[in-house]
C-alpha cells in the first residue's frame, strides 16, 4: 500500500480538483476531511461544513465515492464506484469514482485518496433510478464486489 508521504498532488494538477483526501479516525472509524477539491465542492454550497464523513449528506455527490470506503477498509485495495443518481425530474447524474488506500509511516491504513467525476444527462422516467456498483482492483483485474439499484 502506498504511503501518504509519497503522494504529491502537484503531480496530478488536472485531477486534484476532482479529489478528496481523508484521514481515518481510529476511535470511531469515521473520516476527517483534509481536502475536498473544487470540482467536487462545485456540486454543493455547503462543503465547508463537512468536516467528517458523517457530515456528508447521503444524496450528495461526495457521498458516491464514500460508498466504497467500507470495501477499501476491508481489502486495502483501490476501489472503483460507478453508477447514477437522480438529478432532476428527467435527469440522472452518471458518476465514477475511485478510492485509494494510503498508509501512514508504519504502513497501516490511515488515509483515503478519492476522486470523482460525473455528468448530468437527460433520461426517461424508467432510467431515473439510483444505482451503483463497487469493484476492487487486485492482480490487475477489476472484481465486482457490490451492486445496488433503488427505484425512487
Amino acid at each position: 500500500m502506498p504511503r501518504l508521504l509519497k503522494f504529491d498532488p502537484t503531480r496530478i494538477p488536472t485531477m486534484w480538483p476532482h479529489c478528496f483526501l481523508a484521514t481515518l479516525t481510529p476511535q470511531d472509524g469515521d473520516l476527517t476531511f483534509d481536502y475536498i477539491g473544487s470540482a467536487i465542492a462545485a456540486y454543493h454550497s455547503d462543503t465547508q461544513s463537512w468536516q467528517r464523513g458523517r457530515d456528508v449528506p447521503h444524496d450528495s455527490f461526495l457521498a458516491l465515492p464514500l460508498r466504497a470506503i467500507p470495501v477499501v477498509r476491508e481489502v486495502s485495495l483501490p476501489t472503483l464506484v460507478t453508477g447514477q443518481v437522480i438529478a432532476g425530474e428527467q435527469e440522472v447524474r452518471k458518476f465514477r469514482g475511485i478510492v485509494l488506500p494510503l498508509a501512514d509511516h508504519s504502513d497501516n491504513l490511515a488515509y483515503y485518496l478519492g476522486a470523482a467525476s460525473g455528468k448530468t444527462v437527460a433520461a426517461s422516467p424508467e432510467e431515473c433510478v439510483t444505482s451503483w456498483e463497487i469493484a476492487t482492483l487486485q492482480n490487475g483485474r477489476w472484481t465486482s464486489r457490490e451492486t445496488n439499484a433503488d427505484s425512487d
